[in-house]
């Protein structure tokens, strides 16, 4: 739009230049004045820009993701098989979101601790 209203400028402005001739000896030579301006010269001027719609944009839906107490099936209010690789803390993180929350798991589970949590064992995840 910028280029469009720059270069009407300029085509206006030459046209003007060529078109006119001055008689005055205080307008310098080659230069449009107002008053050079003859009825016969008709400048036509450039198409006003057509209206841009505004463009709204929504954010994305959030993705569809499994909750962390999902994960695993170490799910808060019932029972988990413990599988190799698990921890008290493990579970708790994908439980409760906080692996500091284990002493909920062992207070839940009497004989229950970090030395004695084997593959294969059922749980309660209060």
């Amino acid at each position: 739009m910028k280029n469009a209203l720059i270069a009407s400028a300029v085509a206006f402005a030459a046209a003007a230049m060529a078109g006119c001739s001055s008689t005055s000896k205080d307008v310098p030579a080659g230069s449009a004045a107002l008053t050079d301006v003859t009825p016969s010269q008709s400048v036509t001027p450039a198409p006003a820009p057509s209206p841009v719609a505004p463009v709204f944009y929504e954010p994305a839906p959030a993705a569809a993701t499994p909750s962390p107490a999902f994960a695993n099936g170490a799910a808060a209010g019932g029972k988990y098989t413990v599988k190799k690789g698990d921890t008290l803390w493990s579970i708790a993180k994908t439980s409760y979101g906080d692996g500091k929350q284990y002493t909920k798991i062992v207070s839940a589970n009497p004989g229950v601790s970090p030395s004695s949590l084997k593959v294969g064992q059922t749980i309660m995840i209060p």
